[in-house]
């Protein structure tokens, strides 16, 4: 019989890498990306927030269908969160191997009422 090979691969180099930058609008809560395609595991999900006039954004990546296959949940502002992740996972992140195939929209929207000044979310989508 034939060994199988059991490695870890090492997801610090991922295959893909996919960056996208949501601005919500001065007087707005949300907004949405242009669909575009996805192909693999998504393995780690980094989202930098600006200064906001609400306390937390939260990112969702959602499929041509609507099903959310991501939710970052509320995140903090003025800081770069490592959402969800494979790759020397810490106190707060969850083990992300997520199969996505096809059409996604990631979302992004803050906590409470309105934005008093246009913000830019950076998000990085990291697979394999």
């Amino acid at each position: 019989m034939a060994d199988i090979d059991q490695r870890v691969p090492d997801n610090s180099a991922p295959i893909w890498r996919i960056t996208k930058s949501l601005v919500i609008l001065n007087g707005t809560q949300e907004i949405d990306s242009a669909a575009f395609g996805m192909n693999g595991v998504l393995t780690k999900v980094l989202v930098t927030v600006p200064v906001l006039t609400q306390t937390t954004c939260t990112i969702t990546i959602v499929d041509a269908d609507g099903n959310t296959l991501f939710d970052s949940g509320a995140l903090t502002k003025e800081q770069t969160n490592i959402v969800r992740s494979i790759v020397a996972p810490t106190a707060g992140d969850l083990s992300l191997r997520e199969p996505i195939c096809g059409e996604v929209y990631v979302k992004a929207k803050v906590d409470t009422g309105n934005e008093g000044a246009d913000r830019t979310i950076g998000i990085v989508l990291l697979g394999e």
